[in-house]
């Protein structure tokens, strides 16, 4: 009995300790960003707001990320204290400028036109010299064999058909040479003004891809001169606004 009274009288003795005593304190990161309205994202890329924000976390190792558009996204790693309060301030770099378009120049490439091709031509050839070829079979070859057989004086026209055969073998050659060279002498006049419309074209067109690199050439410079300072992540003194709210993160 006496020893139950004893131990009564300790844990009566024996100070209370409150819950908050407990309470590891979060830590409390306001992220700024240039430009602000950035999204904010942790490590899995999970979204945790939009900058300037206010975020708590609890002890450890986290890493955030920071992007806006026209900007390269920047992370940075921190490692967390109990009841650690810190400013990040986010400057992005620029995306760095793609070549512009024609259009945005006031220009425009000239198109260039194709060569015509001979084979209209080659076919005129072709044909007349596949009608001569039927016409040396028949009726000419056809003529001087009956021609060798027959006697002249028959009533079969063997010396018209050799005498008819070699002159349509004869017209149809050199009307097919004809229709040829005429076809062929259009085709290369057209060609040849094709080919000096082209130079002009490429002239044009070069000139185009000059001013297109020279206009890259003069933004990249700005872009550089512009991103000098920018893809850091800058740390400021902590502060906090009136009515300032936290966001958690575990």
């Amino acid at each position: 009995m006496r020893t139950l009274w004893v131990m009564l009288a300790a844990l009566l003795l024996t100070p209370a300790t409150s819950a908050q005593e407990d309470v590891i304190p979060p830590a409390r990161i306001v992220v700024l960003s240039v430009p602000t309205g950035s999204t904010i994202y942790d490590g899995t890329l999970q979204q945790l707001g939009t900058t300037p924000d206010t975020l708590e976390f609890t002890m450890g190792r986290y890493e955030l990320q920071v992007s806006h558009e026209g900007c390269q996204p920047h992370s940075h790693r921190i490692d967390v204290k109990a009841g650690q309060r810190r400013v990040l301030e986010f400057v992005l770099m620029p995306v760095a400028p793609e070549p512009p378009l024609p259009e945005d120049l006031g220009l425009a490439y000239e198109p260039t036109t194709p060569l015509i091709s001979t084979e209209k031509a080659e076919k005129i050839k072709s044909k007349a010299t596949t009608a001569a070829e039927i016409f040396l079979v028949f009726p000419f070859m056809h003529g001087l064999m009956a021609l060798a057989v027959i006697d002249d004086s028959s009533e079969y026209p063997a010396r018209e058909f050799a005498i008819g055969g070699a002159a349509l073998v004869a017209g149809s050659y050199l009307l097919g040479r004809y229709l040829y060279k005429r076809k062929l002498g259009e085709i290369n006049e057209t060609n040849l003004f094709l080919q000096d419309a082209n130079a002009d074209a490429k002239i044009h067109n070069n000139e185009v891809d000059r001013a297109i690199r020279q206009a890259h050439a003069d933004a990249v410079i700005v872009w550089q001169q512009e991103s000098a300072e920018r893809g850091v992540v800058l740390e400021h003194e902590y502060f906090q606004a009136d009515g300032d709210t936290a966001r958690v993160h575990d």
